[in-house]
């Protein structure tokens, strides 16, 4: 007999991380992917959603990560969770970057991303 995975969601998943944007990602139960495109040296810091893409412009230089912490430092501002809970997980040296956030999920992620841009 064929088993049919096609009919299965993921284990341990919610169901509604189908409706979710390309930008949000659950990764498990309690974390999260956010996938932003940074714009180091900027006036000051502002947050935006574009065209299905988050933006984030950082007051910080683009040099020896300045600008990578304080990227994480204000995505956790925009999120309401503590520094500690968002890392960067991938484009260190590059303006397209996906920070993990722990304790949140993606519904509540998204929520927060929208209020944050105005959007809600």
């Amino acid at each position: 007999m064929k088993s049919s995975s096609k009919s299965k969601p993921k284990e341990g998943l919610p169901e509604t991380t189908k409706n979710l944007p390309t930008y949000v990602k659950q990764l498990s139960e309690d974390s999260v992917s956010i996938s932003v495109h940074c714009k180091p040296g900027s006036k000051v810091n502002s947050f935006s959603i574009t065209e299905g893409s988050v933006s984030l412009a950082i007051s910080a230089p683009a040099r020896e990560g300045e600008a990578n912490a304080a990227a994480a430092l204000f995505l956790a501002e925009v999120l309401g969770v503590k520094k500690r809970q968002v890392e960067l997980a991938i484009g260190s040296r590059s303006r397209e970057k996906v920070f993990k956030v722990h304790g949140l999920d993606s519904d509540t992620a998204l929520t927060r991303l929208m209020q944050a841009s105005g959007q809600s």
